[in-house]
Protein backbone atom coordinates (compact mmCIF):
# COMPACT_ATOMS: atom_id res chain seq x y z
CA UNK A 1 0.00 0.00 0.00
CA UNK A 2 2.77 2.42 0.67
CA UNK A 3 4.31 2.05 -2.93
CA UNK A 4 0.89 2.52 -4.20
CA UNK A 5 0.52 5.85 -2.09
CA UNK A 6 4.14 7.45 -3.37
CA UNK A 7 2.83 6.80 -7.00
CA UNK A 8 0.22 8.40 -6.42
CA UNK A 9 1.27 11.18 -4.13
CA UNK A 10 -0.72 14.67 -3.97
CA UNK A 11 1.81 17.35 -6.64
CA UNK A 12 3.68 20.17 -4.96
CA UNK A 13 2.47 23.72 -4.86
CA UNK A 14 5.01 24.74 -7.94
CA UNK A 15 3.97 21.06 -9.53
CA UNK A 16 0.53 22.20 -9.46
CA UNK A 17 1.29 25.82 -11.30
CA UNK A 18 3.34 24.21 -13.74
CA UNK A 19 0.96 21.48 -14.90
CA UNK A 20 -0.87 22.15 -17.39
CA UNK A 21 -4.37 22.53 -15.67
CA UNK A 22 -5.97 25.54 -16.69
CA UNK A 23 -5.93 26.87 -12.98
CA UNK A 24 -2.17 26.38 -12.85
CA UNK A 25 -1.93 28.76 -16.05
CA UNK A 26 -4.22 31.28 -14.54
CA UNK A 27 -2.08 31.16 -11.21
CA UNK A 28 1.04 31.67 -13.16
CA UNK A 29 -0.12 34.47 -15.56
CA UNK A 30 -1.34 36.30 -12.31
CA UNK A 31 1.74 35.85 -10.63
CA UNK A 32 3.84 36.82 -13.70
CA UNK A 33 1.44 40.40 -14.34
CA UNK A 34 2.00 41.11 -10.60
CA UNK A 35 5.81 41.42 -10.70
CA UNK A 36 6.23 42.43 -13.82
CA UNK A 37 3.85 45.69 -12.74
CA UNK A 38 6.37 46.25 -9.95
CA UNK A 39 9.12 46.41 -12.60
CA UNK A 40 8.27 49.69 -14.14
CA UNK A 41 10.11 52.45 -14.05
CA UNK A 42 8.75 55.63 -11.21
CA UNK A 43 8.45 58.89 -12.54
CA UNK A 44 10.87 61.54 -11.32
CA UNK A 45 8.49 63.81 -8.81
CA UNK A 46 9.78 67.16 -7.12
CA UNK A 47 9.91 66.93 -3.44
CA UNK A 48 6.37 68.98 -3.22
CA UNK A 49 5.06 65.75 -4.46
CA UNK A 50 6.43 63.32 -2.64
CA UNK A 51 3.71 61.75 -0.28
CA UNK A 52 3.74 63.59 3.02
CA UNK A 53 4.27 61.03 5.54
CA UNK A 54 3.52 61.63 9.13
CA UNK A 55 5.62 64.39 11.24
CA UNK A 56 7.61 62.61 13.82
CA UNK A 57 7.13 59.27 11.85
CA UNK A 58 8.40 59.52 8.41
CA UNK A 59 9.12 63.30 8.79
CA UNK A 60 11.79 64.61 11.61
CA UNK A 61 10.34 67.46 13.28
CA UNK A 62 12.45 70.27 13.04
CA UNK A 63 12.19 73.80 15.17
CA UNK A 64 13.28 77.02 14.61
CA UNK A 65 16.05 76.46 16.99
CA UNK A 66 17.13 73.24 15.43
CA UNK A 67 16.59 73.64 11.70
CA UNK A 68 14.71 76.75 10.59
CA UNK A 69 16.76 79.79 12.12
CA UNK A 70 20.45 78.25 10.60
CA UNK A 71 18.94 77.50 7.12
CA UNK A 72 17.14 80.78 6.71
CA UNK A 73 20.08 82.93 7.55
CA UNK A 74 22.39 80.26 5.51
CA UNK A 75 20.16 80.53 2.30
CA UNK A 76 17.48 83.54 2.57
CA UNK A 77 18.41 86.04 4.57
CA UNK A 78 20.98 87.82 2.42
CA UNK A 79 18.05 89.39 0.69
CA UNK A 80 14.51 88.31 3.06
CA UNK A 81 15.66 90.38 5.85
CA UNK A 82 14.31 93.37 7.36
CA UNK A 83 18.16 94.05 8.42
CA UNK A 84 19.67 93.86 4.89
CA UNK A 85 20.17 97.22 3.43
CA UNK A 86 20.55 96.16 -0.28
CA UNK A 87 17.82 93.27 -0.68
CA UNK A 88 18.60 92.80 -3.99
CA UNK A 89 14.98 92.65 -5.48
CA UNK A 90 13.82 90.64 -2.82
CA UNK A 91 10.14 92.27 -2.34
CA UNK A 92 9.36 94.42 0.84
CA UNK A 93 7.43 92.22 2.57
CA UNK A 94 9.14 89.22 2.24
CA UNK A 95 11.58 88.80 5.34
CA UNK A 96 12.29 85.54 6.97
CA UNK A 97 13.58 87.06 10.15
CA UNK A 98 11.19 84.95 12.60
CA UNK A 99 10.15 81.09 12.65
CA UNK A 100 5.89 83.21 12.07
CA UNK A 101 7.66 84.95 9.10
CA UNK A 102 8.86 82.14 7.82
CA UNK A 103 6.39 80.07 7.68
CA UNK A 104 3.42 82.47 6.69
CA UNK A 105 5.48 82.44 3.39
CA UNK A 106 5.55 78.72 3.23
CA UNK A 107 3.48 78.14 0.16
CA UNK A 108 5.68 80.34 -1.77
CA UNK A 109 8.67 79.12 -0.73
CA UNK A 110 7.76 75.68 -1.58
CA UNK A 111 7.34 76.58 -5.35
CA UNK A 112 10.29 78.85 -5.33
CA UNK A 113 12.63 76.22 -3.57
CA UNK A 114 11.09 72.66 -3.51
CA UNK A 115 10.27 72.50 -7.07
CA UNK A 116 12.16 70.85 -9.92
CA UNK A 117 13.58 74.08 -11.26
CA UNK A 118 13.88 75.86 -8.07
CA UNK A 119 14.31 80.12 -8.36
CA UNK A 120 15.80 80.18 -5.05
CA UNK A 121 17.88 81.12 -3.60
CA UNK A 122 19.53 82.56 -6.73
CA UNK A 123 22.43 81.04 -8.26
CA UNK A 124 22.59 77.52 -7.75
CA UNK A 125 19.72 76.45 -4.97
CA UNK A 126 19.85 74.77 -2.04
CA UNK A 127 21.58 70.80 -1.74
CA UNK A 128 19.25 67.84 -1.52
CA UNK A 129 19.92 66.80 1.76
CA UNK A 130 18.62 70.23 3.16
CA UNK A 131 15.62 70.51 0.46
CA UNK A 132 14.35 67.15 2.34
CA UNK A 133 14.99 69.15 5.93
CA UNK A 134 13.21 72.16 3.95
CA UNK A 135 10.41 70.14 3.30
CA UNK A 136 10.39 68.28 6.57
CA UNK A 137 10.51 71.69 8.19
CA UNK A 138 7.85 73.23 6.42
CA UNK A 139 5.51 70.90 6.80
CA UNK A 140 5.59 70.01 10.18
CA UNK A 141 6.78 73.11 12.30
CA UNK A 142 4.93 73.93 15.28
CA UNK A 143 3.31 70.47 15.54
Amino acid sequence: MSATRALTRSPTAAEHLRGGGFTGRFVTIILAIALLGGCQQQESTSAEDQPIGTCGQDLPVLSWESFGQGFFEAYCQGCHSSNVSDRRGAPPGITFDSEDAALASSAAITSSTLSEAPTMPPGGGVPDDERALLTAYLRCAGR
